[in-house]
C-alpha cells in the first residue's frame, strides 16, 4: 500500500567531495564528520560501546564539562535511570518532568538515556534504534526543554522546533504524544501540518494561533515555508528527521533539499532511523554538523546483536498461487479474536478483499477496515 505525502520520487546522491559543508542532500558528502559510535543497552541485554574521534586541539572549560556529562550518561551499560538523574549541564524544568510523567515514563529507555543529554548539550545526533524503543520521547523531551531554555519569549509565529515524519499517520502519532505533553509546558504552542488536510484551514489555524513546535510531513512543510511569510524559522533550535530511511525511500529528496536550504545553519539536528543505509548516512552528512552516532541494538538467543525486538518472531508459509486465498482465510478464521494486519499489492486489492473477506464462511460479521494511500484523509484518520 502506498502512503506517499508527495509525488516526488527518485534519489540521487552524488559522491563528489567538496571542501565546504553545505546543507543539501545532493552534496551529501561535502561534510567530514567527527562521529562517535554509540551502542546503548538496557535490561534487555542491549550492549553499549562508544568510540570518539576529536580533532580539536583545545577546548574551553564549558565544552569539556558538557562533553564529560554526555559521556557520563553514554559510556557503559545503559540500564535506564530516572529522568531527574540524567547527567545534564543544567537540570530539566519541572514542567517538562511533569510532562514526561504524563506519558507514563518512570525511567529512561536506552535511546532516551543516550540521546537526550546529547541534544541538550548542543550536539547533533544520528540515532539508529528499533521501533518501540522510545524514540518519540527521545526527541520531544529535549524539544520542549530547549524551547523553555530560550532567553527570549516565543512569539506566536516563531518556530523553534520542527519534526518531519514521512507519512500523515506517523506525523499524527507524534503530534498525539506532543499533545499529551503540551498542557504541562506553558508558553509553547504546538501545531500539525500534514498532507491530506485542508491547506487553507491549516494556514488559518497557524495565522490565528501560531506554532512554536511544528510536526509536519515534508510536502506540506515545504509548501508552507514557501507560501506563508509569517512562518518564521530564524530562531529554530531543533530539527528532527524521524524515520529518515522511509523519508528517502518515499522520494522526498527534493523536499528535504528545499527545506534544509531555508533553515538556519546554527541549529541542533536529530536524525532517527531504523536502518543506516548509504543514503541515510549521506543525509546525516548533509544535514548534520559533527553528529554523534547512537546505535541501539539487542542481543538475541545466539548472543548476536540485532536491530529487531527480541519479542518479534517471523514465520512464513510457501503455498501455490491457487491456495493463497484459502490459506489466508484459514489463518484469519483461526485468529479471528486477534488483531491482524494484511498487506496487499495495490489499493484496488485492498478495496476488493476488504469487501470480500467479511462475506466468506467463518468470517461473517468480522470487523475489517481498509487503509491505503488513495483514501481521503478523513477516512484514513478514522481507520
Amino acid at each position: 500500500m502506498s502512503r506517499r505525502d508527495s509525488p516526488l520520487t527518485g534519489i540521487r546522491m552524488p559522491l563528489k567531495k567538496k571542501k565546504k559543508p553545505v546543507d543539501s542532500l545532493s552534496d551529501s558528502n561535502t561534510m567530514k564528520s567527527k562521529q562517535q559510535g554509540l551502542n546503548e543497552s538496557g535490561t534487555s541485554k542491549t550492549s553499549a560501546k562508544i568510540k570518539k574521534r576529536d580533532k580539536l586541539t583545545s577546548k574551553s572549560t564549558k565544552e569539556r564539562t558538557s562533553e564529560s556529562n554526555s559521556k557520563a550518561c553514554a559510556i557503559g551499560a545503559a540500564t535506564g535511570c530516572r529522568f531527574e538523574e540524567l547527567e545534564l549541564t543544567k537540570p530539566m524544568h519541572a514542567c517538562v518532568l511533569t510532562a514526561i510523567s504524563a506519558l507514563g515514563f518512570e525511567n529512561t529507555t536506552p535511546v532516551q538515556q543516550a540521546t537526550i543529554p546529547l541534544l541538550l548539550s548542543n550536539k547533533d545526533v544520528a540515532v539508529q534504534a528499533q521501533t518501540g524503543s522510545g524514540k518519540t520521547a527521545a526527541f520531544l523531551v529535549p524539544a520542549f526543554e530547549l524551547l523553555l531554555r530560550s532567553q527570549e519569549t516565543w512569539r506566536l509565529h516563531d518556530v523553534g522546533c520542527i519534526v518531519i515524519a514521512p507519512t500523515r499517520e506517523l506525523s499524527s502519532q507524534i503530534f498525539a504524544v506532543a499533545q499529551i505533553m503540551s498542557p504541562h509546558v506553558p508558553g509553547i504552542i504546538i501545531i500539525s501540518l500534514t498532507g491530506g488536510s485542508d491547506q487553507v484551514e491549516a494556514m488559518k489555524d497557524f495565522q490565528e494561533h501560531g506554532g512554536n513546535l511544528v510536526v509536519a510531513t515534508p510536502g506540506r512543510l515545504e509548501h508552507t515555508m514557501g507560501s506563508e511569510g509569517r512562518f518564521n524559522v530564524k530562531r529554530l533550535e531543533l530539527l528532527i528527521l524521524d524515520e529518515a530511511d522511509r523519508l528517502l525511500d518515499m522520494g522526498f529528496q527534493a523536499c528535504l533539499n528545499s527545506i534544509l536550504a531555508r533553515l538556519p545553519k546554527q541549529r541542533r539536528t536529530g536524525l532517527f532511523s531504523a536502518t543506516m543505509s548509504t543514503e541515510v548516512t549521506a543525509l546525516a552528512r548533509a544535514g548534520l554538523r559533527n553528529p554523534r552516532l547512537v546505535k541501539v541494538t539487542v542481543k538475541g538467543a545466539d548472543l548476536k546483536q540485532q536491530a529487531t525486538p527480541l519479542t518479534l518472531t517471523n514465520d512464513y508459509m510457501i503455498v501455490s498461487p491457487k491456495d493463497k486465498l484459502n490459506q489466508l482465510v484459514h489463518f484469519l478464521v483461526q485468529h479471528r479474536e486477534e488483531k491482524v494486519m494484511v498487506y496487499l499489492l495495490t489499493c484496488a486489492h485492498v478495496d476488493y478483499f476488504g469487501a470480500l473477506l467479511p462475506l466468506l464462511p467463518g468470517l461473517e460479521g468480522c470487523a475489517m477496515l481498509s487503509l491505503h494511500g488513495k483514501m481521503v484523509q478523513k477516512r484514513r484518520s478514522k481507520t
